[in-house]
């Protein structure tokens, strides 16, 4: 229960913080602002993030193809909007809402399917990594002044931090791990052998260079869902990538610790912006037209695709491995 009420409660508080931060007139004006953005800038982010789910779903199958698995592309995108939308409720459920749908429809064994999806977020993590680097360099006075200030981080705390935590985590999963009978502990091991070759596949596919073509498409679709709303307003005409690529990480990375960024990702994106010379209300305003293009996107793709999936499969209970 905490995990579903806690970043529900977050993104209330968050919202909550940002009503305390604007007067009455300021909120007018972002609701203002939301409500003449141009719809030719809406479609068009809701086009490149729907770009960003297919391209997603179909670089899957260059993890999946070498074990021996072909799903459909619809089975991929249906089952990662099924994901998404998991999200917004509990966060990080979506991975096992997604690896379920597609050892239901396609047979893809499930332990497999979660090691994939872990693969594909190292992948995402790296990729977020390389944003971000790029914006250091975009951004290197300013960026570099902060870490400066922040220096002071006490790394040796972390890391015994980290050790502890560690500790804690592996021992009593060694004593429960014992405790187990042997039939269950077949299991496991089994479970352990396919997650860990659903990880592994990502060193053997023989098609690298073309998921990782994907890999920058997806983000770079991420990163012109966020650019495009630049458009719909005035005082956001000046700024270039440089200014924007740092506040779609700030915001990326709010969605990635929370249920979708609820609350905070409007505020985080909005209060990025205002340093750079927009207004805090049409910065504020901007952070929400994304994330509700965005929610908007999942909220709606991701109901159908529940509705879709048993549909779409109807003919289609017996399929196993590709070639079967």
């Amino acid at each position: 229960m905490a995990k579903i009420f806690l970043p529900l409660a977050l993104g209330a508080f968050f919202i909550f913080l940002t009503f305390e931060i604007t007067t009455d007139q300021e909120r007018q004006k972002i609701i203002g602002y939301m409500s003449q953005t141009p719809i030719w800038v809406i479609v068009l982010s809701l086009l490149f993030g729907l770009l960003s789910h297919l391209s997603r779903s179909i670089r899957w199958n260059y993890m999946l193809a070498p074990m021996g698995y072909k799903p459909r592309i619809i089975n991929n995108l249906l089952s990662i909007m099924v994901a998404y939308l998991g999200n917004l409720g509990v966060p990080r459920s979506g991975e096992i809402l997604r690896a379920s749908t597609i050892a239901t429809y396609e047979r893809v064994p499930f332990a497999k399917a979660i090691g994939n999806i872990i693969a594909e977020r190292i992948i995402d993590l790296l990729m977020l990594i390389i944003f971000i680097a790029v914006a250091l360099v975009l951004n290197f006075q300013v960026i570099g002044q902060l870490l400066v200030e922040k220096s002071s981080v006490n790394w040796i705390r972390i890391f015994l931090i980290v050790v502890i935590v560690a500790l804690v985590v592996f021992y009593p999963l060694r004593f429960l791990f014992n405790r187990v009978t042997e039939k269950k502990k077949v299991f496991i091991q089994k479970f352990g052998r396919e997650f860990v070759a659903g990880i592994k596949v990502l060193i053997q596919m023989p098609d690298k260079a073309i998921y990782l073509m994907h890999s920058v498409f997806i983000w770079v679709m991420y990163f012109m869902m966020f650019y495009i709303v630049k458009f719909a307003f005035d005082d956001a005409s000046q700024l270039g990538i440089g200014a924007l690529l740092p506040a779609f990480i700030v915001g990326a990375l709010t969605i990635a610790t929370t249920n979708g960024g609820l609350g905070i990702y409007p505020l985080a994106v909005g209060g990025y912006l205002t340093s750079f010379g927009m207004a805090q209300e049409s910065g504020l305003a901007f952070g929400w037209i994304v994330w509700t293009t965005q929610t908007v996107l999942i909220v709606v793709f991701g109901g159908l695709a529940f509705v879709a999936l048993p549909i779409v499969n109807r003919n289609n209970k017996h399929r196993k491995k590709s070639g079967e």
